[in-house]
């Protein structure tokens, strides 16, 4: 039987009380650690976009302004803390037999390495930024939330989820996480507590998320251990070195529109920008762990052949490309409403922030994708050098437009460098696996999206929304004709499970 056959089965080894002990179908398999990883994102999603909310209407604009900077700086600092470790992790503990209690103990260490060194970097950073004193031990404190808590203990502990296929305890987890993280985010607001006191209840509820994993790894997943294996350690590091550096790219691409804004304007028009884009870049947050849980199944596949990453990643894009774009059409047609409603009024000339970042969805998320396919076929360094080219367009363009449209030239210039991205991405990527550069894959959605926007053009005097409606008839009648033996494939997929 073929190795990309639907029937196929292998045994799931059982490493620990929660982990899958029975024969089950990859395919079964994969798609349960989907829908729980998207489950666990998207209550991050809602969770994080309504602090946001909450913060933005309490606070303002300016001081919205303030709040995203300190997550901005702490969450560029993190990166390198966390060094790419977590999908080498999980690439290596997919492949070797064992408990991963060595694996667990060597990147674990790592980390903490790291951190030290990073201590009197951040300490001159933040004093260097000529901040307010609140707005300084702000940032103290979303630093050991996001850097110790989060990065050196709860992204491990998620990488063991999902290479032991337990990905149900992490959706749990984040539920209770983000219950916990609002009601004490309310509880500030109300009591009129500043800056300082609301990353003080962040920080607590980033403590609790990270015991909580802990202690559930440790005693049902893979054992904690801090014992070190010096030539284990050299493998890991070396490894990860090439994704530590494209996830700083990638970590500094995300927050330094944030930074630069706020070093060339002011806390309004961070707020202002920094408003639609947090709602962009969670979509893309949770979305992307869908691309996540390929890598180990990319991993397997690469170790009999690269083509079938391609074939496996190509059927996967193109089903996301037609699912996702209606979406994005959609949300940039409602994006001032939708600013109002959730911001408040003083945000609805922020809503070009979210027309125009909307098309950053599934560029950002394909490219995540292109990146779990480098990484199972050895070609990580190929990472970096998509994430680096864009990081330079970005700041480069942000420096030059940005003194001219103010938060509006860091729209333009974040749309610059996506493009940038996913172009390099996807061109390494097909390179990488054998693959055309001009896949029916991407060519069917693209071919479908022109007919939707012709027939939207063409019914505009209807009214936007009952041409979005005539448009997405088309786009879904063009699609299923051009892509019908796919689909007919995914049906019987679905079946065949």
């Amino acid at each position: 039987m073929s190795e990309d056959s639907p029937t196929d089965v292998e045994p799931v080894v059982s490493h620990g009380k929660d982990a899958p002990a029975t024969k089950k179908p990859r395919t079964v398999i994969v798609a349960r650690n989907t829908v729980w990883n998207l489950t666990a994102k998207g209550v991050d999603f809602a969770g994080n976009l309504a602090a946001s909310i909450l913060v933005a209407r309490a606070y303002g604009v300016e001081g919205f302004g303030q709040f995203s900077f300190v997550v901005a700086f702490a969450t560029l600092f993190s990166m390198g803390m966390d060094w790419g470790l977590d999908h080498i992790f999980v690439r290596e503990i997919s492949r070797r037999p064992g408990d991963g209690r060595l694996e667990l103990g060597n990147v674990l260490g790592l980390k903490f390495l790291f951190l030290i060194g990073l201590i009197p970097i951040v300490i001159i950073g933040n004093q260097a930024l000529g901040m307010t004193k609140g707005v300084r031990t702000a940032v103290y404190l979303g630093i050991i939330g996001i850097m110790i808590f989060r990065t050196g203990f709860t992204r491990i502990a998620e990488g063991v989820f999902l290479a032991r296929d337990a990905m149900s305890r992490k959706a749990l987890i984040t539920v209770i996480y983000q219950v916990l993280r609002l009601v004490g985010v309310v509880l500030v607001l109300q009591s009129g507590g500043g800056l300082i006191l609301l990353f003080v209840a962040l920080l607590m509820t980033d403590l609790f998320q990270a015991i909580f994993v802990g202690i559930w790894v440790h005693k049902r997943l893979v054992p904690v251990s801090l014992k070190f294996n010096r030539i284990q350690v050299g493998f890991f590091f070396a490894q990860a070195l090439p994704l530590a550096i494209s996830l700083f790219c990638n970590g500094t691409l995300f927050q330094q529109d944030i930074l630069i804004l706020r070093h060339l304007t002011d806390d309004t028009q961070v707020g202002l920008f920094s408003s639609g884009y947090r709602i962009v870049m969670g979509m893309v947050t949770f979305i992307t762990p869908a691309f996540a849980v390929l890598l180990p199944e990319f991993s397997r596949k690469a170790v009999t052949s690269n083509s079938d990453v391609s074939v496996l990643g190509g059927k996967i894009a193109q089903l996301f490309l037609a699912a996702v774009i209606p979406g994005v059409v959609l949300l940039a047609l409602i994006a001032k409403p939708l600013m109002v409603l959730l911001y408040g009024q003083p945000f609805a000339v922020a809503a070009p922030v979210l027309q125009i970042l909307a098309a950053v969805v599934f560029l950002r998320s394909l490219e995540f994708m292109f990146d779990m396919g480098l990484i199972s076929v050895n070609k990580a360094w190929w990472v970096f050098i998509a994430s680096f080219s864009s990081l330079v367009v970005n700041v480069v363009l942000n420096f030059l437009w940005i003194p001219k449209w103010g938060f509006m030239g860091a729209v333009y210039a974040k749309l610059a460098a996506e493009i940038v991205v996913f172009g390099l991405a996807f061109m390494l990527f097909q390179f990488a696996v054998r693959g055309s550069l001009l896949p029916r894959w991407i060519l069917r959605p693209l071919a479908a999206s022109v007919v939707f926007i012709a027939v939207m053009y063409f019914a505009q005097r209807l009214g936007a929304f009952p041409a979005y409606v005539i448009g997405l008839g088309a786009y879904l009648v063009t699609f299923s004709v051009v892509a019908r033996n796919d689909l007919l494939d995914l049906i019987h997929i679905g079946r065949s499970s």
